[in-house]
């Protein structure tokens, strides 16, 4: 993800990248503690046709298109890939703001302003004291881009659990 263009940013087994102030996306990694014990159910013979869809679903790279829709964040499952490098190539391919989504634009070094503290403040619990703009931008794109697809994820699983 480092030798993209767009600024991708890595959260435990979540990639995300903003392409615009309206539009991101997320890569979901397979999660290795959810598979091993999707591999221990597999072992005890209750393994079920539901655990079988569930199981192909978490074990494959997962994108998500994430964009705004109001005043919310929607994220829709775009694909599954076996490599995460083959799910950045797509997102490359992806429009996106070039001034937005370029780590190395001028304005991404100077402070982050009154507004983006606030909102960063609310939506991050952690976060630094004085961000750049940059900074505070990425990781406002970042909490919202992974709020939008922790529900998305969650739907998917339970609708493939009621199939």
């Amino acid at each position: 993800m480092s030798r993209s263009r767009l600024p991708w940013t890595l959260n435990g087994h979540m990639a995300t990248t903003a392409l615009s102030k309206e539009s991101a996306a997320c890569v979901v990694l397979p999660d290795s503690a959810r598979l091993e014990k999707a591999e221990q159910i597999r072992g005890t013979g209750k393994w079920t046709d539901r655990h079988e869809r569930l199981y192909n679903h978490i074990r494959q790279v997962r994108l998500y298109s994430v964009r705004k829709s109001g005043c919310s964040w929607i994220a829709e499952l775009a694909g599954y890939y076996t490599e995460p490098d083959d799910a950045k190539a797509e997102v490359d391919g992806w429009p996106s703001d070039n001034n937005l989504s370029t780590r190395s634009s001028p304005w991404r070094n100077g402070p982050a302003s009154i507004n983006q503290l606030r909102y960063l403040r609310r939506l991050v619990e952690d976060a630094p004291d004085n961000p750049t703009k940059g900074e505070a931008s990425r990781l406002i794109s970042e909490a919202l881009t992974l709020q939008a697809t922790e529900r998305a994820e969650r739907l998917n699983e339970n609708c493939l659990l009621t199939m």
